[in-house]
């Protein structure tokens, strides 16, 4: 199975704490969950800062603006070679006024 599940912090403690670790699978899982937690948490602050760095030197009026935005817990897809960082585009509201025919 290679799907991908999110999960906030606290859910992720919640299934940390309540593993019983007395199973070995159990056991084993807990080190991965903790390993990949860690590795991530680690490895996301370099790609956002990365990612903010790319807007302001190569779109500077849309990053200033605040029309992209990176947050600093945003998702991060790591991949071999770099990693996919989640961004905010701003859209504006352009909904026309719906005109009324008179005959």
């Amino acid at each position: 199975m290679s799907n991908y599940y999110l999960l906030s912090d606290k859910e992720y403690k919640t299934i940390v704490k309540n593993l019983n670790i007395k199973n070995y699978d159990m056991y084993e899982l807990k080190n991965t969950l903790e390993y990949q937690h860690n590795k991530l948490n680690s490895d996301n602050d370099i790609y956002v800062l990365a990612a903010k760095n790319y807007l302001s030197k190569n779109m500077p009026k849309l990053y200033e603006n605040e029309e992209i935005v990176v947050d600093e817990d945003a998702n991060v897809s790591v991949m071999e070679d770099g990693a996919y960082v989640q961004c905010w585009v701003w859209v504006e509201n352009n909904k026309k006024k719906i005109r009324k025919h008179t005959k």
